[in-house]
């Protein structure tokens, strides 16, 4: 018997001294408030630049405007399936985070999926157009002129103002998750200004959205009168009563930041302290208005 209890007690010794080293063990385990999810998981949000669309368009040239709305529409099909593809492989980061985290990856992705859903429209419009083809030029379109005028320009601002802010507007979210870096998305933070003016428009990441290129036969008589160069093709509208000149080879984005401004004061001055606001300005703008 007093073998016996000599025995229980080195057990219940060793019991005990095997637990308190479980529990010193998981003391001194490093303790993380959220999983960490893989860095890989975001590259191919880091490998979107201003190159990817370009890369797809067909220069060649086009014998009028049917055949080059039908080369547009092949290659937003493409951007698209790309986008849809982004999508996708973003969600992948999902399982490792927590909740709220995984709402920063909910409300970040749903820029880019309005994207989608605003080129299935443009697309829609270039089918529409390419049916109703009538010459060469927009202008032979008829009613439809001005839709014709709209498709056009909105190619000019795809990449450089709907694609860039709905990444733009992505990314601030997606700051919010561990592991994203905004600094591997080299488009991004190589344009910091841009990026800035793309909040200040909450419809800058859509097809058609502000600020946006417009024909300048769509720009009041009285705004093309003041405009510095009446005979450009295209203006850049900033808001409703609100413009600027477009230039080749500048976002309407950087028109937005950089360029003077031509329309009505209210919506002038309502830009001009946004741009106070958000640090882009002085508070004071360059142009005219009245």
């Amino acid at each position: 018997m007093k073998k016996y209890c000599v025995w229980l007690l080195i057990f219940c010794i060793l019991i005990s001294g095997c637990s308190k080293s479980n529990l010193d063990t998981e003391a001194n385990k490093p303790q993380s408030s959220s999983p960490k999810p893989q860095i890989s998981s975001w590259q191919s949000f880091y490998e979107v630049d201003e190159n990817k669309f370009d890369i797809k368009i067909d220069n060649s040239a086009s014998e009028g405007i049917r055949e080059w709305f039908e080369k547009r529409t092949v290659e937003y099909d493409l951007e698209i399936l790309e986008l849809e593809e982004l999508v996708k492989n973003i969600n992948l980061n999902n399982s490792t985070l927590n909740i709220e985290q995984s709402q920063s990856l909910k409300t970040g992705l749903q820029p880019i999926e309005q994207l989608i859903s605003s080129l299935n429209n443009l697309v829609e419009d270039l089918k529409f157009l390419v049916s109703v083809h009538k010459g060469t030029d927009c202008s032979d379109y008829g009613q439809n002129m001005t839709k014709c005028g709209s498709a056009v320009a909105a190619f000019l601002d795809y990449n450089v103002v709907h694609k860039f802010c709905a990444l733009a507007k992505a990314s601030n979210e997606f700051e919010k998750i561990e592991g994203f870096e905004l600094a591997k998305s080299a488009w991004l933070s190589s344009n910091p200004d841009p990026r800035t003016a793309c909040f200040m428009f909450p419809d800058s990441h859509m097809i058609y959205g502000h600020p946006k290129t417009v024909p300048m036969r769509s720009v009041p008589s009285k705004i093309r009168n003041w405009s510095d160069d009446p005979d450009n093709r295209f203006a850049i509208q900033i808001a409703d009563g609100l413009w600027a000149t477009q230039t080749s080879g500048i976002s309407a984005l950087e028109a937005f930041i950089y360029a003077s401004w031509t329309g009505y004061c209210a919506p002038f001055r309502k830009y001009e302290r946004l741009l106070s606001e958000f640090g882009l300005d002085d508070g004071f703008k360059a142009g005219s208005c009245g």
